[in-house]
């Protein structure tokens, strides 16, 4: 079972990342390549956290009758398809040679993607973990 102390963990380093990009992307001497790892870094946690809330969230709830907790994910699911779509397209579109290219339409776009999903995180936070683990659909540390 999937755990609220891992999830918020990764949280905890999605929105140190993101605070970390948001510096170097305002860096102008700050090398692109340093804002591309960063991004790569945010990609690679960002693609394990969003199958692992697939997993107990979402995939759990359409088999489920509770149907308050369904309609908060329908919701949830709602908002975030639009900007998981942002997301990816962010990702391919800035590689280093175009950060590098272009830093200060890297650094407005990655200000506004980079805002956009700390307040998503702010609100799992605020909402759907604590419901979620209400709910048993998470533990509430590894291994209990």
């Amino acid at each position: 079972m999937y755990d609220l102390m891992t999830l918020m963990e990764q949280h905890d380093r999605l929105d140190a990342l993101a605070d970390q990009l948001v510096a170097r992307a305002r860096d102008h001497g700050s090398p692109a390549a340093e804002c591309a790892a960063v991004l790569a870094e945010m990609e690679a946690i960002l693609a394990t956290h969003l199958v692992a809330e697939a997993e107990f969230l979402y995939d759990r709830a359409r088999a489920d009758n509770d149907n308050d907790f369904a309609a908060t994910l329908a919701d949830f699911e709602q908002d975030f398809s639009l900007l998981d779509e942002h997301w990816h397209q962010f990702v391919r579109d800035w590689t280093v040679e175009r950060i590098a290219a272009d830093r200060a339409s890297f650094q407005s776009q990655a200000s506004d993607i980079l805002t956009a999903l700390k307040l998503r995180i702010a609100r799992e936070n605020a909402v759907l973990y604590p419901m979620a683990l209400e709910k048993g659909r998470i533990a509430l540390r590894p291994g209990a």
